[in-house]
Formats: structure tokens, sequence, C-alpha cells
């Protein structure tokens, strides 16, 4: 089970805190409830002999009676119990224990001591407390139902927000692979047809305006130089008139821009078949010659905007997972403020 399932309300961690206070509210009696200390005067009038030490242990009774008091005037507490436990509980037994003392001042100066009155008083605090006790009872299950829907409810919007935050990293990853890597790969496979002397072939993306489009037009662009250059080598085969010498220049420049194209054709084809390995790391560092430098240069910053792209979509999802965690912190916060509110109310049950 998670941490918040183990310390939500009703949980194993805040079942076994109310155990344990349970079991101590069942073995030791409650310094709120007057019922010991009347059964001490009880037992006063019956065997006098026990009267000293009965005495002593009324006196330590009244003194702890006093300290909870106190303590729960300043304790936070439901408004409703609160007002309960001062009006009924505290209010009866502040006048059990006056009558109280007057018994014990008696006893002590060896006068008659009358036990109706601690009697009276005694049975008007029990019905107080007994009625205290219902309403503490129905407080207390109303409290843990509402905390426990309540950590229900933020466990769930903790599950959708985690959910939310792969969905939107999965989406980007789609975006970034349908926006940059596959046109990519499409212009990739256009420069291999070039290579292959395929000229008529259309090149793909040419009407985008971001680095794509760049790229596409500049291929577009050898393309043309490419249609010409075959244009011109037709002619030139035609032309059987020229000079040996000038067909043999001819073809030096020929052999020469083809072997040039053939380079860039394979360093981008290299490069793109990196891209659509994920390997975004790899520029093209070694320069072109200068007609074909631009598509080097396109290709590198094409680079480098899809680098920032994908950094952009991870730090995006990286937010939304510390949303989740914060939510869950959250969560974790309210289980335990609510957990000690129960806790609170669990003494007061006692009481």
């Amino acid at each position: 089970p998670s941490a918040l399932q183990t310390l939500k309300v009703g949980g194993p961690v805040y079942a076994e805190i109310a155990n344990g206070k349970d079991v101590i509210a069942d073995i030791l009696p409650p310094p709120l409830y007057t019922l010991e200390a009347y059964m001490l005067a009880n037992e006063t009038m019956a065997h006098p002999e026990r009267a000293a030490s009965n005495l002593q242990k009324m006196k330590a009774l009244k003194h702890e009676f006093k300290t909870r008091r106190d303590f729960w005037a300043t304790a936070h507490l439901d408004p409703k119990l609160a007002d309960g436990l001062a009006e009924q509980v505290v209010a009866s037994g502040e006048a059990f224990w006056a009558v109280a003392t007057a018994f014990e001042e008696a006893k002590a100066n060896g006068e008659a001591a009358d036990l109706q009155p601690v009697m009276d008083a005694f049975y008007r605090h029990d019905a107080h407390v007994r009625a205290f006790a219902e309403l503490a009872s129905g407080r207390l299950e109303t409290s843990v139902a509402d905390a426990d829907l309540t950590g229900t409810t933020y466990t769930m919007i903790g599950a959708l927000s985690s959910g939310a935050s792969v969905l939107i990293f999965l989406a980007g990853l789609w975006f970034v692979r349908r926006r940059a890597i596959r046109p990519l790969v499409e212009i990739g496979s256009a420069m291999n047809v070039l290579s292959g002397g395929n000229y008529a072939a259309e090149i793909p993306f040419a009407t985008r305006t971001d680095e794509i489009g760049a790229m596409s037009r500049a291929l577009a662009v050898f393309q043309a130089g490419a249609r010409e250059r075959q244009r011109m080598r037709e002619t030139a085969d035609r032309d059987r008139s020229q000079s040996d010498a000038e067909r043999l220049d001819q073809q030096r420049n020929r052999e020469r821009e083809a072997e040039e194209l053939r380079h860039v054709v394979e360093t981008l084809g290299a490069g793109l078949g990196r891209l659509a390995e994920c390997n975004i790391r790899n520029h093209l560092d070694h320069p072109f010659a200068n007609r074909f430098e631009p598509l080097r240069l396109d290709f590198n910053q094409s680079l480098a905007t899809f680098q920032l792209t994908l950094e952009q979509v991870l730090d995006k999802t990286s937010e939304l997972s510390g949303n989740a965690r914060e939510m869950h912190q959250a969560a974790d916060e309210l289980s335990k403020r609510t957990e000690q509110q129960a806790a609170a109310l669990e003494q007061t049950s006692a009481a």
C-alpha cells in the first residue's frame, strides 16, 4: 500500500494509534470523570480507617482534573465539542469537586461528613458525561467519514494528475516526431533519390516556413542545379564540334561537381539517419563546398531548434509531475492533520 493509504484516517497507522489510546482509556479512569473520587468518598464513609489514604488520593485526582481542564480549554477541538465539554462535563465536575472538597475538609477535621451532596453532585455529573460522550462519538464518526472521503478524493486527483502528465509527455513526443523527425527522414529519402540521378522527384515540405522548409527549398535549388547540369551535359554530348581540351575541362568540372554533390548527399543522409535513431547530439562540423554550405548551416540550425523544442517538452512534463507530487504531499498533510484531530476526539470521547 502507498504511504497515503497507510497514514490516512482509518488506515493501519491510524488504527494502531486509536487502539493504543482506547486501551489506555479502558484501563485507567479518565481525569475529567469523577467516578474514582466518588468511589473513594464512599469507601471513606464505609471504612474510616482508610480516610487518610483516600483523602490524599482525592486531592491528587482533583489536581489531575484541573490539569486536564486547563489543557482542553486551549486545545484545538470542534467548537460544539469544546462548548459541550466546558458547559457540561467541566462545569458539573467543578460542582462535584466543590462538595467533595467540603467532604474532605470535614473528614480531615474529624467532623461529621454528609455523603448525600457528594452523591447528588456525582450523578448530575455522570449524566452530563454520558450525554457528552454520545455527542463526541457522533462527531468522531462524522469526522472520520469526512476525512476518509477527502483522502479518497485527493488520491484520485493525484492519480489523474499523474496520468495526465504521462499523456502530455507522450503527446509531446508524438508532436516532435510528426513535426521534426518524420519530415527530416523524408527529406533524407529525397536526397537519396537525387543522389541516384532522379532529378524529377518532388521535394517535400517546401511550403513550410520553419527550418524544415528552408532545408527543403535549399534542396530544391540543388535539384534545379542538377537538372541544369544534366541539360548542359546533354547539350555538351550533342555538341561534337567542341575541342577535346574544352570537353575534357567540362568533364572535370562535372566530375568535381558530382563529387561535391555526392559528398553533400552522403553527409546529410548520414546525419538524417542518426536523427531518425533519435541521436540529436551530432552536428555537421566539416564545411561543404561554398555553394552547398547553406544546406549544412540549415541542417545544423534545424537540429538546434529540434533540441530546444524537445527540452521545452521535457521541462513541461517535469513541471506537471511536480504538481502531482505537491498534491500528494497536500493529501499527506491533510491526512496527518485529520489524524491529529481524530486523536483529540478519541481522547475527548474516552473522557
